[in-house]
């Protein structure tokens, strides 16, 4: 068990800060700023996602997000949704999904372009 203030951050504080000033969500992505081309004054680590096929022909997909800063309290997003934001089947094809997330489960995505594959 560690203290509270173990997981506190100047940066992550100062961008809660920032979304509650102009009363929105931020993705991962608005936290850093573009210093020129592809180069950020600050590493961006956002979502992850992994899709795999085992020896056997099994595949698999999973979903890792950076979340959202100033989101409503217990708002759920589309990454553990089975079938919104992650999705997998052998006999079409795995998927996982980025964004903002919300359409994803709106539309079930995931499983939506898996299905196109049949």
């Amino acid at each position: 068990m560690v203290d509270q203030k173990y997981f506190f951050t100047q940066f992550r504080y100062d961008a809660l800060q920032r979304a509650n000033e102009k009363q929105k969500l931020m993705l991962d992505s608005e936290k850093t700023k573009k210093t020129s081309l592809n180069l950020y004054e600050r590493q961006y680590l956002g979502t992850v996602g992994a899709i795999a096929l085992d020896k056997n022909g099994n595949l698999a997909a999973a979903t890792s997000t950076g979340g959202m800063t100033n989101k409503m309290t217990g708002r759920i997003g589309n990454s553990p949704i089975i079938g919104s934001g992650t999705y997998a089947d052998n006999a079409s094809a795995a998927v996982y999904c980025t964004g903002t997330g919300d359409i994803y489960i709106r539309v079930n995505a995931a499983h939506e372009v898996s299905s196109i594959y049949k």
